[in-house]
């Protein structure tokens, strides 16, 4: 059985993949079309054949014992491989129903996800277990940023509704997971995603605490309400 994440930044997917690792049933999820990864491996999607090889060697290595696989990926991983000519959306019509489950995760707040990429990008901390990084997740926010986190919101709601579009030409229906929902009852959105995978022997989901989120809540409402403001919406 094969499962894909499919994602934005900051939309929770790294919770979801740990607490899908931890059960060591669930394939080995990662997102293995990430450009920095690819590079790492000469980078394979510059020709199609050398691209299948390494994604099937990547199924291989990472299928679990119960023959599950599954792994995570970014609309803009996605578009990196199959948008260009040198593969073309046509496989990647075919990559997408190779799949056996789909699962859609995104968040409600655009603002907040934004705000949260911003801070990750200028402290460089995306999740972490060592609380002690929790004083990087402060960061100076001033009025110069204000186009920046509006061209991030941009992309990330182009690529949400990128992958929204895909799925409903290709006749797809995923199972969806809202980061609020994530976050606030992390127990029972699991136990929804292990019910839709039915992986027999996946047992329960637990969220992961090296996932922990490090941002202050207090900040990213206060920046939030700069940029609302901003947009003569606050």
């Amino acid at each position: 059985m094969k499962y894909l994440i499919l994602s934005s930044p900051r939309t929770g997917s790294t919770m979801l993949a740990a607490a899908l690792n931890a059960t060591g049933n669930a394939g080995r999820v990662k997102e293995y079309f990430h450009l920095r990864t690819l590079a790492e491996r000469g980078d394979p999607e510059l020709a199609k054949q050398s691209m299948l090889a390494y994604y099937a060697d990547v199924v291989s290595a990472n299928t679990s014992g119960n023959g599950v696989f599954g792994m995570k990926l970014h609309f803009n991983q996605f578009h990196h491989v199959f948008g260009g000519k040198r593969i073309g959306m046509g496989s990647g019509v075919s990559f997408l129903k190779s799949f056996d489950r789909h699962v859609l995760v995104y968040r409600r707040d655009k603002v907040l996800q934004a705000v949260s990429e911003l801070i990750a990008t200028k402290t460089d901390l995306w999740n972490t277990s060592d609380r002690k990084a929790a004083g990087r997740a402060s960061v100076e926010f001033s009025d110069t940023d204000l186009p920046l986190l509006a061209q991030i919101m941009s992309r990330q709601m182009s690529e949400e509704y990128a992958w929204r579009s895909l799925l409903q030409d290709c006749a797809i229906t995923a199972h969806e997971i809202a980061y609020e929902d994530l976050t606030a009852a992390p127990d029972a959105e699991l136990s929804k995603l292990a019910v839709y995978l039915d992986i027999g022997d996946l047992g329960p989901l637990k969220a992961s605490q090296d996932t922990v989120k490090l941002t202050d809540t207090t900040a990213t409402a206060a920046i939030k309400q700069r940029f609302l403001a901003a947009l003569g919406a606050g």
